[in-house]
């Protein structure tokens, strides 16, 4: 029987690597290879342009038939009509209602995050191969280079920890062309430092920094030093309570899908984007309407209810478990691009 994965060779790295480790824990009796065919080549046409994040795509082979996958984890609910038409699943991380509605044929999976999966000897063959089979200089090698030092391996999310009682780390990144995220971060950073100095909390974080020290006007928002990520991660493991709010365009945030791998007690303003099975607020996540008038009082219930909180974070990383996983998230591709050729036949 003829088993076998074929993967576009174009992909950013910092939003697949993801999957890709997905398609290599779910296809263990698959021959997994990437492709530099001309249908796989075309995708070059979206590399330079506005679509540069949205795509990694692949095919899955059984006995000579084929279901064509594509996965979209950029930050709009938008969907490329072109690369619609040529799949049987159009897998997507941000989808509202308008777009499933429209796009029968898109998959929500929910949140990811960026991890280091390929090794630098098997990316620089990739990029040799690339090059030599069709004349393409990898146009992401720089942005590989810069995540392999950057992020951490899948494994590491693994190795969780107990969270401590009162301990609340909060560490984000403000951006300069989205004022309402980060004044609205500016909120959350002025009220963990109240609650720090009312003794509810021990409080510790707030904006990045550079190396050159807090960015221009956020010095009193930001950390007292600087965190790489694996650093980062294990402080955020001992936190007591995660806080999310919608990243750039109401986007499904990188630290949404960590908060769930890490299996903590998430505390978010409204999430408005679909997510996979039944994903519940007060089951899930404790949701508030208002960072202004709710934050405080949700940080300070969970901090002195430890047995709701303790729920809360064994649901979440139970939700994640079976839903999120780059394995589970592959396997719900494949139910569904199989289910749909059964119907087909």
């Amino acid at each position: 029987m003829e088993k076998k994965i074929l993967m576009c060779p174009l992909f950013d790295p910092w939003y697949y690597e993801f999957y890709i480790k997905g398609l290599h824990d779910f296809y263990k009796d698959f021959t997994i290879e990437f492709s530099f065919e001309d249908r796989f080549l075309r995708f070059r046409e979206f590399v330079n342009g506005p679509y540069r994040k949205e795509f990694f795509y692949y095919e899955i082979w059984v006995n000579g038939s084929v279901s064509k996958i594509c996965i979209a984890a950029n930050d709009k609910c938008d969907v490329n009509d072109t690369v619609y038409e040529m799949v049987d699943v159009y897998a997507k991380v941000n989808v509202d209602e308008t777009t499933l509605q429209k796009y029968p044929k898109v998959l929500p999976v929910g949140p990811n995050f960026g991890i280091n999966y390929f090794s630098l000897p098997a990316y620089l063959k990739l990029s040799w191969k690339l090059y030599r089979n069709a004349g393409i200089k990898n146009p992401y090698f720089r942005v590989f280079t810069h995540q392999s030092m950057k992020r951490c391996s899948f494994d590491v999310y693994a190795n969780r920890k107990a969270s401590r009682d009162n301990y609340l780390f909060y560490l984000n990144y403000p951006w300069k062309k989205h004022t309402t995220v980060t004044n609205l971060r500016k909120e959350i950073i002025t009220i963990l430092k109240d609650l720090d100095k009312e003794k509810v909390i021990s409080f510790e974080g707030g904006f990045s920094r550079r190396r050159l020290g807090p960015f221009e006007g956020l010095e009193n928002y930001s950390a007292s030093k600087l965190y790489n990520h694996r650093s980062y991660l294990e402080h955020l493991k001992l936190s007591t309570v995660v806080i999310n709010t919608p990243a750039v365009h109401d986007c499904l945030g990188w630290k949404l899908g960590e908060y769930f791998a890490l299996g903590k007690a998430i505390i978010t303003t409204p999430i408005n984007r679909i997510l996979p099975g039944n994903f519940m607020a007060g089951t899930h996540y404790l949701e508030i309407k208002d960072v202004h008038t709710e934050l405080k009082e949700a940080i300070s219930w969970l901090v002195s209810h430890k047995e709701q909180r303790m729920e809360l974070e064994q649901n979440a990383l139970a939700y994640f478990e079976k839903y999120l996983t780059p394995g589970k998230v592959i396997s719900a591709i494949h139910a569904t691009a199989f289910q749909k050729a059964l119907v087909v036949a």
